[in-house]
């Protein structure tokens, strides 16, 4: 007797947007991920990781069939890209003026994706992408006119399977029976939203704690130059920038950017260099400057 399957149920409504960066992923079945964040603001999205038929034929029809893994592909429309997100998933962070650069040669990040798709009685499902990378969405804008309208951020993405285990795609459905939400972002993750959240949800900022100038004592003759250079730690701050001052103006003076110090008279000038991240944290040199050489 044949087996009837249950009445098909239709998704009405996408929620639940998360990301996770990808920090590890070996040959060797390790991977890992960091700074777990959810989000709001999903409107449409659309995943496509089929691939192509091939057939085979001989004896005058096809013999065989199968179908390829293909190119992984991800499109979202998003009511705005919050922040937290835009630093996650495109590398796109901002110093402590409000300023981000683009420069050449930058690479956005690989990211773990999910979402849920809901049914009308409320069961759901999820979707997850090990191992994405977003193009940075376009930069729009128009007038506004006397109806206006609510703006909206795009942005599309190859999915790839992730080398540790060769998982691309991996799906939950909580209409199954005895469905464990958890195992679903065990396996795609490596933990629960619960654990992860504790360590990882909210943004690495990672601030400096010392900053050292080498070198610490230098001189200079009047009207010639000697470079400094400060090195902060750790090395793995957020923001590694520093500042040059001095308020020795009356004997040295120095570039704030590059600490680059060029002597003006003869006496002493103590060189700060302040973090830029906002800790407070300073290191010190002392220049001499000495009388020009006749």
């Amino acid at each position: 007797m044949a087996k009837h399957a249950k009445t098909p149920k239709a998704f009405i409504t996408i929620k639940d947007l998360g990301f996770a960066l990808l920090k590890k992923d070996e040959s060797d079945g390790t991977f890992e991920y960091a700074n777990v964040t959810q989000t709001r603001g999903l409107q449409e999205i659309s995943v496509e990781t089929g691939g192509e038929i091939v057939n085979a034929y001989a004896d005058g029809g096809i013999i065989e069939s199968g179908n390829t893994d293909g190119e992984g592909k991800i499109s979202m429309t998003m009511h705005a890209f919050p922040q937290e997100i835009r630093e996650l998933i495109f590398n796109e962070i901002y110093d402590e003026n409000g300023v981000y650069a683009e420069e050449q040669n930058k690479q956005n990040n690989y990211v773990a994706v999910w979402f849920k798709r809901e049914r009308r009685d409320g069961t759901f499902q999820r979707i997850g992408l090990t191992k994405v990378m977003f193009s940075d969405p376009q930069i729009e804008g128009k007038t506004s006119e006397e109806d206006w309208e609510f703006s909206s951020e795009e942005s599309e993405g190859t999915a790839m399977h992730r080398i540790s285990d060769g998982t691309r795609k991996i799906l939950f459905d909580s209409d199954k029976e005895g469905a464990k939400e958890d195992e679903f972002f065990k396996k795609l993750i490596g933990t629960t939203l619960e654990e992860a959240s504790s360590d990882f949800n909210v943004a690495e900022d990672v601030k400096v704690n010392s900053i050292a100038i080498e070198p610490s004592s230098a001189q200079v003759q009047v009207d010639s130059t000697v470079q400094l250079s400060a090195t902060v730690q750790p090395s793995g701050a957020t923001n590694t920038g520093v500042t040059y001052s001095t308020t020795d103006t009356q004997y040295a003076t120095v570039n704030a950017d590059t600490g680059l110090v060029t002597g003006v008279a003869e006496g002493t000038a103590t060189i700060t260099a302040t973090a830029k991240d906002g800790s407070g944290v300073t290191g010190t040199a002392t220049v001499t400057v000495t009388p020009k050489s006749l």
